[in-house]
């Protein structure tokens, strides 16, 4: 049984397309797609819902639908929806250094609100955006909506 070898320079073209192939696929995969997203505040989520603003976009397929229950006597219905990290809560006093352009003029968006703003899908990274330091009863729980990450703010109004 004779094993045919490959010839030196189809060996180096195979390796480089092999090459050139794992650096395509791997800028792909840590590539942030940033979309425009406007929409309405709908509630504003402490700690113990979430630590993020409830919002109903504009956007077709980005968001959630379904009901939130704020409390035993009231349920928030939401179509829509996602859920960006509370702004009030960044601030000199934190550790989190949330990088966000126009971060200092939003601050105070406040329930109904309109917002236009440059955002990303959360990823594991930015799951401490979300957390919070209270311990909460197992009664509450957030909204199951898509959380996003908002990298600059475009234009608000309260």
């Amino acid at each position: 049984m004779k094993i045919k070898l490959l010839k030196p320079s189809a060996f180096l073209i195979i390796a480089v397309v092999a090459l050139l192939s794992i650096g395509f696929f791997s800028a792909c995969e840590e590539k942030d797609d940033v979309i425009i997203v406007e929409g309405t505040v709908l509630s504003i989520l402490h700690p113990c819902y979430g630590n993020s603003i409830l919002i109903s976009v504009k956007n077709n397929n980005i968001g959630a639908n379904g009901n939130f229950a704020i409390s035993n006597d009231s349920t928030l219905e939401f179509q829509n929806a996602i859920g960006i990290p509370l702004f009030y809560k960044f601030d000199d006093s934190t550790s989190i250094n949330y990088q966000m352009e126009g971060f200092d003029k939003i601050k105070n968006l406040t329930q109904d609100g309109k917002i236009k703003f440059e955002c990303k899908l959360k990823s594991s990274s930015d799951d401490i955006l979300f957390e919070s330091n209270v311990i909460c009863p197992m009664l509450y729980s957030s909204p199951n909506v898509p959380l996003y990450v908002v990298t600059k703010v475009i234009n608000y109004q309260n």
